[in-house]
């Protein structure tokens, strides 16, 4: 299982590295760059990840995900900090990850930091603060119980829709291509030839669908997730509690995966960076 986590981790940062795809900064530049496209991108990525997950769920792969209770205070005010976090970072967490990878110090200053708040919020100073934002404006979840028998076929639609908005698209685009180096059509390929984003949504929606498989092997019911395990690894090196589990190998496999195809391809080098910008980060880290 441990193997499985590593190569999906290791194919992941491939996919995000070759098709220079970030999930926050996707949307960012809906309005910093006035790219209204990439909404149709968002959904493509998780109307292709739902209607698998639906799919999994109808022939029985996977069991059905449990809610009772969610804060919807606790929930916006995360997703608000999260999300200032992220412009402050340049990126999400897995685009820190991936930075780490390219050798770009900001990316290990955001991850350092990142795991300090999330500790901290987890199980440590902020706990209480996070256990008092949870418990109020409780909302029952039970939107999944009436959307069930329709959701496939509302997701397959969509999926159908988002994929022929792409095709027309890259029917009008002009792709963009990099000097080729490298005469070998293999080194070409893997090495230094972009991914488009069309492929690279629909494949990372097909991998974040796996996800759901994987994780319930290992007797977790959800996808993949970045912020537990790294909690975990934080644990590990700084209190030596806790144990190398599947989502930590999953992250160690985006590191090392960003770090391969930086490597191959030319793309790495220590990047130094300026007072202000570490500032930045540590405070988008932090949140």
């Amino acid at each position: 299982m441990k193997i499985s986590a590593f190569v999906l981790g290791f194919i992941f940062a491939f996919l995000l590295k070759r098709g220079r795809f970030c999930f926050a900064g996707t949307i960012e530049d809906v309005l910093l760059e006035k790219r209204p496209y990439n909404l149709v991108l968002l959904l493509a990525l998780i109307s292709t990840e739902a209607t698998l997950y639906h799919l999994m769920l109808m022939i029985g792969l996977i069991p059905p995900i449990s809610f009772k209770y969610f804060s919807l205070l606790a929930t916006s005010i995360g997703g608000l900090i999260f999300g200032v976090g992220a412009v402050l970072c340049s990126g999400c967490i897995t685009a820190a990850l991936m930075k780490v990878g390219d050798g770009r110090i900001t990316g290990i200053i955001s991850i350092i930091f990142f795991m300090i708040g999330a500790s901290m919020a987890r199980s440590g100073i902020l706990k209480v603060i996070g256990q008092f934002l949870a418990s109020q404006t409780l909302m029952k979840d039970e939107f999944n119980k009436i959307f069930a028998p329709f959701a496939l076929s509302f997701f397959g639609v969509l999926t159908i829709l988002s994929y022929a908005l792409m095709f027309l698209h890259c029917k009008r685009e002009k792709p963009f291509f990099l000097p080729r180096k490298y005469s070998h059509p293999l080194h070409h390929l893997f090495c230094e030839k972009l991914i488009r984003r069309e492929s690279v949504v629909i494949l990372l929606g097909v991998f974040l669908a796996i996800g759901f498989y994987f994780s319930n092997l290992i007797g977790r019911n959800d996808s993949f997730a970045i912020t537990a395990p790294l909690t975990s690894l934080f644990n590990l090196l700084v209190n030596n509690k806790g144990a190398v589990d599947w989502g930590v190998v999953l992250v160690v496999g985006i590191v090392v995966g960003s770090l391969f195809t930086s490597f191959v391809s030319g793309e790495f080098f220590l990047v130094s960076t300026s007072a202000p910008s570490i500032i930045k980060h540590i405070v988008g880290g932090l949140l």
